[in-house]
């Protein structure tokens, strides 16, 4: 068992081992739980499809067991399941687990616990776990959570660059520009300056490194100063040649009599609103 693949044994809808597997009309398997819900969703239009090569069917297939390769992943399930058994050094442990822990699987981000294979079965059967959200087994799961909402962190905010949950954009982030946590680690994740701390491919936190690039920064310093020196050189040739061949000379500041006389101006003054201490006096010499 050890040389086939897990991928060949795992529903192709929530990626997991398969469940009580059932084959349709095009010979791929899925949970009977997974293809039922898939195929819920498109009864209103009357025709089915395949989830993974969306071949199409005019009826809905009667959906039975596949006992013999539920007979195989229930081998696979228990040669995965003794090879990672217990938790060891550095592994997640699962919180359901009495006595020794065994090393858990998935984490959920709703009960705020992490499981094992074991326990881990509740979340694919039961409906009320339906909707919670499961993540790979983190130690720190707290971070996932939205302390002020108590809600998984699944959105990060660009214009305050932070991960918030789904009721922080109705309140303090409205209107901000926001994308999908995965969506902006993966994006971080294709510039080789940046990087995410290992083992947190859902983590909140983004490592910066240290060392980057400001090649671009640098270029486009370059292409704006190469602009601006082409615009002062336009606006310098439009001066008139005769304005640009006069050379300002500092004036020297007067002192005589004769230096002041080009600036003498009469002055009228309305005795009304002149200065109370202002006296005006009658000159007849003149």
């Amino acid at each position: 068992m050890a040389n086939i693949s897990v991928n060949s044994f795992s529903c192709p809808v929530c990626l997991n081992f398969l469940e009580d597997p059932v084959t349709i009309p095009c010979g791929r398997s899925f949970c009977k739980v997974c293809i039922n819900g898939c195929w819920d969703q498109e009864d209103v239009k009357g025709v089915y499809s395949c989830p993974q090569c969306r071949e199409t069917f005019n009826s809905r297939s009667v959906l039975r067991r596949n006992n013999m390769l539920a007979e195989k992943v229930k081998l696979l399930k228990k040669a995965a399941y003794s090879a990672h058994c217990y938790a060891g050094p550095g592994d997640v442990e699962c919180d359901s687990c009495t006595g020794r822990k065994h090393k858990a699987v998935k984490s959920c981000l709703v009960c705020r616990a992490s499981y094992c294979l074991a326990h881990l079965k509740p979340h694919f059967r039961a409906p009320a776990f339906k909707k919670h959200k499961l993540v790979e087994a983190c130690a720190e799961l707290e971070d996932k959570i939205c302390s002020q909402h108590n809600k998984p962190i699944e959105i990060y905010c660009r214009t305050d660059q932070s991960f918030i949950c789904y009721l922080c954009t109705m309140h303090q982030h409205k209107g901000h520009d926001t994308v999908a946590a995965k969506a902006e680690t993966a994006e971080k994740k294709s510039f080789p300056s940046l990087c995410v701390s290992p083992g947190s491919e859902d983590s909140s936190s983004i490592t910066v490194n240290q060392h980057l690039s400001f090649d671009g920064v640098r270029k486009s310093l370059t292409d704006l100063k190469k602009q601006v020196e082409h615009i002062c050189e336009e606006e310098f040739n439009k001066i008139h040649p005769q304005a640009a061949a006069v050379q300002m000379t500092s004036l020297s500041e007067p002192k005589f009599r004769e230096d002041f006389l080009p600036y003498l101006c009469y002055l009228t003054l309305d005795p009304n609103t002149a200065y109370p201490d202002l006296f005006c006096v009658r000159r007849t010499d003149r």
